[in-house]
């Protein structure tokens, strides 16, 4: 509990990944990613519960092995690529306090493919949510200018080159570039309300918390090298 919140962490874990086949079962510095997830969920004293929500039992008994449950098996129309985020936490939710008999005042999202989060960082979304009185809280990093939206181009089935946003082609130096944020898959926090009523992960109120530091979202083999360097150093 969080200033008498009940809270419970899910960590969303499908078998069918298509860039990286088998991520959820990668190892990074010599650790899976979902026994990296499990390692921080288990540094969280203040979590009333936490499952893993998956349709694949090699991921369910990975998750057992490091302390990490998978007490349903989840199905198959939220297994799917086309399956919205918002559906499969709260099929999780749902089940959570069903089983316990018992409300969730808040849920914390956190998906395997950000290996080098910290406790610390998942608690600052936590409670910069129920400080706040926000609904939603998403972890952020500064946009470099390289993915900058202003700094994106469009290639025409002729080939012609254009400008994604006209605008962009007034820039001619990166200080011109005004400062964004992507989210980065470290943590999202929300309210029970706000999903349970809304079906929303981007609440009315929605909160950033940005992030500095090392922060990788696996989503290529490269991205795995590059937070096993991180993890391993």
């Amino acid at each position: 509990m969080i200033d008498g919140r009940r809270i419970l962490a899910v960590v969303p874990a499908r078998g069918g990944s298509k860039g990286v086949p088998r991520k959820n079962l990668r190892e990074v510095a010599g650790v899976s990613l979902i026994g990296h997830v499990a390692r921080v969920i288990g540094q969280l004293g203040w979590l009333d519960a936490a499952v893993l929500s998956t349709d694949d039992p090699d991921i369910a008994r990975e998750g057992g092995r490091h302390g990490l449950e998978a007490p349903f098996r989840r199905p198959p129309e939220l297994a799917g690529d086309d399956a919205a985020a918002a559906d499969v936490w709260l099929h999780a939710w749902r089940h959570c306090e069903h089983r316990d008999a018992r409300r969730y005042d808040v849920s914390v999202l956190l998906e395997p493919t950000s290996p080098c989060r910290t406790p610390a960082q998942v608690e600052a979304a936590a409670r910069l949510l129920i400080e706040g009185g926000w609904d939603s809280i998403w972890t952020v990093s500064v946009t470099g200018a390289t993915c900058h939206p202003l700094k994106q181009l469009t290639v025409a089935p002729d080939g012609r080159l254009a400008h994604f946003d006209r605008v962009g082609a007034d820039v001619v130096a990166r200080q011109q570039l005004p400062t964004l944020h992507h989210r980065n898959g470290v943590a999202y926090v929300v309210t029970r309300d706000c999903l349970m009523q809304r079906r929303a992960l981007f609440g009315d109120r929605a909160g950033a918390l940005p992030l500095d530091g090392d922060i990788v979202n696996i989503d290529t083999e490269l991205d795995l090298r590059l937070a096993d360097l991180i993890l391993s150093g």
